[in-house]
């Protein structure tokens, strides 16, 4: 998805506004247990954020943002992403490129799922958050290595994201939505690199998978 442009920008910015936070003046900590709340204290604290500030967010918009602040926290530069260097480098050579979704087709995944898997998945980034860096140093070294497997094992599954519906709105769904744009790419002439999220690339649902199943020779594990 687009995330360098002025246009993806202000995407974002009306989207998050219109779809991530409260407009009837619900408050967060309504929708959750006094044991959830507790919860979500402790990982908020982790990362230096009030709850006060998560308040007025809906619980998918909470998770992410807790999410982003739990990768910087530990020195994950969100400008170093490999996408963005691909990309940079596209223009540097005047490669043609174009993205696989927009910012109302990833986060609206999130935005639609129900209230209760949208708490179930913040609750998950709470306690990914409480875990520390063991997980996040896990998957960083499955990457670094090419373990298609293991790192089907650590996000192939609803229990990753909390419930089988996130799951979906972070994978499946959108690995759905790129074959058939993928596909139209190989029948074209000439070489294509995609480039996404390691976790789309491993596990039952994955692109690869879904590319073996409609017919296409795919190298590699």
């Amino acid at each position: 998805v687009d995330t360098t442009s002025e246009a993806a920008g202000r995407e974002l910015m009306s989207f998050s506004v219109k779809e991530g936070l409260f407009s009837d003046g619900t408050q967060l900590n309504s929708l959750l247990t006094e044991a959830e709340v507790g919860d979500l204290k402790v990982a908020l604290d982790s990362v230096g954020l009030p709850i006060e500030a998560v308040q007025s967010m809906k619980p998918w918009f909470a998770a992410i943002n807790l999410s982003v602040m739990q990768l910087t926290q530990e020195g994950f530069d969100p400008k170093a992403g490999v996408e963005q260097s691909i990309e940079a480098d596209a223009r540097a050579h005047g490669a043609g490129f174009d993205y696989l979704e927009t910012v109302e087709l990833q986060l609206g995944e999130f935005a639609r799922l129900d209230m209760c898997s949208q708490v179930n998945f913040l609750m998950q980034s709470a306690a990914s958050v409480q875990q520390g860096t063991e997980m996040l140093d896990l998957l960083v070294a499955e990457w670094a290595d090419g373990d298609v497997n293991g790192l089907g094992i650590l996000m192939g599954s609803a229990d990753s994201f909390g419930s089988q519906a996130a799951y979906d709105a972070m994978l499946k769904n959108r690995n759905t939505r790129w074959v058939p744009k993928i596909a139209a790419m190989l029948d074209e002439p000439g070489t294509k690199l995609v480039a996404a999220g390691a976790g789309h690339f491993a596990g039952p649902d994955s692109v690869i998978g879904m590319l073996r199943a409609e017919g296409y020779e795919v190298e590699g594990p």
